[in-house]
């Protein structure tokens, strides 16, 4: 019997530059992965100890208006990114798209 072999998804985490950081919260409003918090001493947003961000998110970075929240990975991510469009692309590729009432031809 032959086993699947899973691989991990690179740890993934957001970078905050504090200089930058306005504290308007934007990125804590719509994290999914709850990684951001807000510290009220220094009234900037900080990134919490935790399992890391989903793989393809990143969306704390593109919605904070000053540029405060990057990724120290992008080249990381985009070879990610590329590698599961392959996969998106070739699994369409194998679907059928033949209107409905006509007979389905298996591909080859």
């Amino acid at each position: 019997m032959r086993q699947r072999i899973i691989q991990a998804e690179p740890l993934i985490r957001p970078v905050i530059f504090a200089e930058r950081c306005s504290g308007c919260k934007t990125c804590i409003k719509h994290c999914k992965s709850k990684v951001l918090a807000y510290d009220r001493a220094t009234r900037r947003i900080r990134v919490k100890e935790s399992p890391g961000c989903l793989p393809d998110c990143r969306i704390c970075a593109r919605l904070c208006p000053t540029g405060a929240v990057t990724f120290s990975d992008e080249e990381a991510f985009v070879s990610y990114l590329k590698k599961r469009l392959d996969k998106i692309g070739h699994e369409l590729a194998t679907v059928d798209n033949s209107p409905p009432g006509r007979e389905q031809k298996p591909r080859q």
